[in-house]
């Protein structure tokens, strides 16, 4: 799971004291426990995830 959250973050171009590092590895974790095992599609699943969420936020806060 380790490195699927750093193959995420990279994807996001986020270091790991980022100030959503924490939903970013929560998100990982239930990925892996929704059975996905491939370390690659986790990050690439999370990172995917965490950009919609950052789009909504924007959206929501008029910064789109």
């Amino acid at each position: 799971m380790q490195n699927a959250l750093v193959k995420a973050s990279e994807h996001l171009h986020r270091g790991p004291d980022h100030e959503y590092a924490n939903r970013l590895a929560r998100r990982v974790m239930t990925l892996f426990d929704q059975g996905l095992r491939d370390e690659e599609i986790i990050a690439l699943n999370a990172a995917h995830q965490e950009r919609l969420i950052a789009r909504i936020g924007a959206l929501r806060h008029g910064v789109a």
